[in-house]
């Protein structure tokens, strides 16, 4: 029997953040050339409110994102509280969400990343390093690839559960502990909005079970679709089948804000026009099918309340997604791998983590329990929650939202203005047919169907040029950094709560990095990890190049001075 991890990997390529990836089928763009602006005078920087979206990307989203803030920081130039000072939200997702908590909760790791020798030693005694050293003692240095990984993580997870490889793994050396969401914060940030990006699974939902065959399971339908069983092993909505997943958002606010939360479940909506999911829960065991069980879930969801490394742990299992039968096409799949997407309970309009092994059927229907799979439909979906913040707290024009993205390769656009995949798909570009994220064998390989994607207007994609970039290659490998200023107007997107008609400024800054991957998937010394220190030495360096030109830029779109 294949292991649990290796099937996961197999499954989704390897991502960890963002839905599935679709790169695999995405070629290399060859007629993208290095912008190098002169700069008679410093770019003028944001005036008013900054929100910052944070991408997902595993081990190499959390990297980039340390070298986006140490080149803020400039070795001791700035703290963090002047570095952000005009930031009042950090929306992220996935590997941006382990960054963004660690940030804003963990005093260990702001003393790390503020010291004035950080871009010299975040690759041995910074996160990436001690990660390492974690990896390294795993003793898996013989394998290579997918078993290398899977080695590691069943090393530190000892079973498939994502909640024990984030907390004993990811968070080894910056351990949060029982700390909530509404929990202290550090100094830096007391006045900060805190949002992670996340989804609930919806579709033949596997919940628990036994090697016997039994299994426990859910189906989630917008109302007034109500669940049904269509055989013995399987559910639909009456009005037919919906997405597979529905974006989800975990939220912290400082007391005192005068921002209102997001809902929890955007696309149910909020007040007097809010809907509800009509929930199915069913059982089948070898001796025939229990009747369903029925709930349903509405807004407001407090999320609060749930401790701070489950929400990143919800906001990152990619290996989630094959907790859903319609996703894997495979029941033993979906039971083997129902841990990697971590359960919580909605009961009493709390959101709340709970272990569903040991509940009955009943239980499970009375208490809401459903499974959280990762940070949403593109690895950054925090611009999207984002915009559906702003806008639900009167600050849906005018807006400037600066996004750290990171990629391996960037999306090709046949010489219009290039960018990462994960903001091209904001403006509705490179998305497979009938909303589906696709691994393996590009839009025909396994997919996870999304609600629609795109809130802005795919014409402005189209129509700007890059700002600024600085690029290097290594024989066959490609390391760049992208800069573009985006004038958006928002489209209708109800999944995710966004209205048309709305403008602003997306500052959208990029690092392509072809040969580095979410996980670390290669003998630690020569492989991934060595490729993560060189990605960070360069965001460092290019942003210098040319007079600190991109510098200048990132601090002027966080509303700094250079």
């Amino acid at each position: 029997m294949k292991s649990q991890f290796t099937q996961l990997y197999q499954l989704i390529s390897i991502r960890i953040g963002g839905y599935l990836s679709i790169m695999i089928f995405i070629a290399m763009c060859t007629a993208c050339g290095t912008v190098k602006p002169t700069l008679t005078e410093d770019p003028v920087p944001t005036v008013g409110p900054v929100h910052l979206a944070m991408s997902g990307g595993g081990w190499r989203a959390h990297t980039a994102h340390a070298g986006w803030t140490m080149s803020i920081l400039g070795q001791g130039k700035r703290d963090l509280s002047s570095a952000f000072a005009n930031v009042e939200t950090i929306s992220s997702n996935s590997g941006g969400s382990w960054f963004s908590t660690m940030l804003m909760f963990s005093g260990d790791f702001v003393a790390d990343i503020q010291a004035p020798n950080a871009f010299s030693t975040w690759s041995e005694t910074g996160w990436i390093g001690k990660q390492q050293k974690h990896f390294d003692a795993a003793i898996c240095h013989r394998l290579s690839g997918d078993k290398f990984t899977v080695c590691v993580f069943e090393k530190y997870a000892k079973a498939s559960d994502w909640n024990s490889v984030i907390e004993k793994l990811v968070y080894k050396d910056y351990s949060l502990g029982n700390t909530l969401m509404s929990g202290t914060r550090q100094p830096w940030a007391t006045n900060k909005n805190l949002l992670l990006a996340a989804s609930m699974l919806t579709t033949e939902v596997v919940l628990t079970g036994s090697t016997a065959g039994d299994k426990q399971y859910y189906q989630a339908c917008i109302s007034p679709n109500i669940p049904s069983l269509i055989s013995d092993t399987g559910m639909t909505c009456s009005n037919g089948p919906i997405p597979d997943v529905t974006p989800a958002t975990f939220s912290s606010l400082p007391r005192g804000s005068s921002y209102t939360a997001p809902p929890f479940l955007s696309e149910l909506g909020v007040g007097s026009g809010a809907q509800k999911l009509n929930m199915g829960y069913s059982e089948t065991v070898w001796w025939g099918t229990a009747p369903l069980k029925t709930n349903s879930i509405r807004n407001p969801l407090l999320n609060d309340q749930v401790p701070v490394m489950k929400a990143a742990a919800a906001s990152s299992a990619a290996g989630g997604f094959v907790a859903s039968h319609n996703i894997s096409k495979s029941w033993f799949d979906s039971f083997e791998g129902e841990n990697e997407a971590p359960g919580f309970k909605l009961e009493g309009g709390y959101v709340l983590p709970v272990d569903a092994t040991n509940l009955s059927l009943q239980q499970l229907a009375d208490q809401q329990v459903v499974r959280i799979a990762d940070g949403g439909p593109v690895d950054n979906s925090g611009v999207a929650q984002l915009v559906r913040f702003l806008q639900q707290n009167n600050q849906g024009n005018g807006f400037n939202i600066v996004a750290f993205d990171n990629v391996q390769e960037i999306y090709p656009t046949s010489g219009r203005a290039s960018a990462g995949i994960d903001i091209a798909n904001l403006f509705g570009e490179g998305i497979c047919s009938n909303n589906q994220f696709c691994s393996g064998d590009g839009c025909n390989g396994t997919c996870v169907t999304t609600p629609p994607l795109q809130i802005f207007e795919k014409s402005t994609f189209l129509s700007t040029p890059i700002t600024w970039s600085a690029s290097t290659h290594s024989g066959e490998y490609v390391q760049k950094l992208i800069y573009t200023k985006y004038t958006v107007n928002t489209v209708n997107n109800p999944a995710y709560g966004v209205s048309r008609g709305y403008t602003g400024t997306l500052h959208a800054f990029t690092c392509v990095w072809s040969n580095a991957d979410t996980a670390p998937q290669n003998k630690t010394k020569d492989g991934d990890f060595k490729t993560y220190a060189e990605m960070l030495r360069f965001i460092q360096s290019a942003l210098r190049q040319d007079n600190a030109t991109g510098l200048k830029y990132l601090e002027a779109a966080l509303g700094l001075s250079h």
